[in-house]
């Protein structure tokens, strides 16, 4: 990827984060140490060949054999990134220089030249003017990153761009081996992107990435998912639970149309007594066996 759109990517990044009150919170969040390799199924041994070849972020590590490590959500992204990668047939050369790409610390630059528009920004949030200037005032003088608890790598910038903003974000690699940094934030200012998203390309998308560590209930974050998001995936757990559609308004979700199989044991009457409130379908018999299907509608 050309060295200059790849610099202003990350600066793009930096800015939209830096503007959001919950940069600081959630990129200390993503930096956790706290997961293991259970759970998200992949296997130690697969691992250790990957951190054998210089795949993982800490390639001091390569020769441990540590089967109780911990992991932060970054890391398990890029572990998920590397899994689906390896089923496509990428190398594992080429997923090593992805990996150069995208675990280089950003530049916190665009922040510390532009303290004004950061003050007002952070008036917006905070009440406290006292304490805001003595945020600026460490910040001029010792530099953000002296403010963010831990680094802030390109990587660590993508994930939190999806789980802050929730547009669509991602890795494309073309035909010809260029890794391009996806997220449709980013389109705006650089037009390039958008040609690239409509010619031959492998994408991995993030949102997806995430989407799964949702309904892996071994991966519990407060801050990582919407109090409507966690209800939905609440929804989709429930028993007997055989579709869940998300109606949005304004792309935001609103309600829930849920469907649940049911056996044929209750009467029609306590069926409707029980639902009266819900759409009750009954699919063409089979036998003496007929499907039920109760659908609720749900605010959110």
């Amino acid at each position: 990827m050309n060295h200059e759109i790849l610099q202003g990517l990350m600066d793009k990044g930096v800015e939209m984060l830096s503007k959001n009150k919950d940069f600081h919170l959630m990129l200390n969040e993503v930096k956790q140490k706290k997961y293991k390799l259970s759970d998200i199924g992949i296997s130690t041994r697969v691992v250790s060949h990957w951190r054998k070849s210089n795949l993982l972020f800490k390639e001091e590590e390569k020769s441990s054999k540590n089967t109780t490590a911990r992991f932060n959500l970054s890391e398990l992204f890029w572990l998920k990134v590397i899994e689906k990668l390896r089923k496509v047939g990428v190398s594992i050369s080429s997923i090593y220089n992805l990996k150069q790409i995208i675990n280089k610390e950003n530049s916190f630059k665009y922040v510390e030249n532009n303290i004004e528009e950061l003050k007002e920004l952070l008036k917006s949030h905070f009440p406290n003017e006292e304490k805001i200037e003595e945020y600026i005032e460490v910040l001029e003088t010792k530099g953000m990153s002296s403010i963010v608890e831990t680094d802030c790598t390109t990587f660590d910038m993508l994930i939190l761009i999806v789980i802050l903003f929730r547009c669509h974000t991602g890795l494309l690699i073309t035909e010809e081996g260029d890794v391009i940094l996806w997220s449709e934030s980013f389109i705006e200012h650089y037009p390039i992107l958008n040609e690239k998203i409509h010619n031959t390309h492998l994408y991995i998308s993030f949102n997806k990435i995430l989407a799964e560590f949702g309904l892996n209930q071994k991966i519990k974050s407060q801050y990582i998912y919407t109090e409507q998001e966690k209800e939905i995936i609440n929804q989709i757990r429930e028993d007997k639970v055989s579709s869940v559609k998300v109606i949005l308004k304004k792309n935001k979700p609103k309600s829930t149309q849920v469907e649940y199989e049911i056996d044929g044991k209750l009467g029609m009457t306590d069926l409707y007594l029980k639902h009266n409130r819900d759409g009750v379908k009954f699919s063409p018999s089979n036998g003496n066996k007929r499907k039920i299907v109760i659908t609720k509608h749900n605010k959110l």
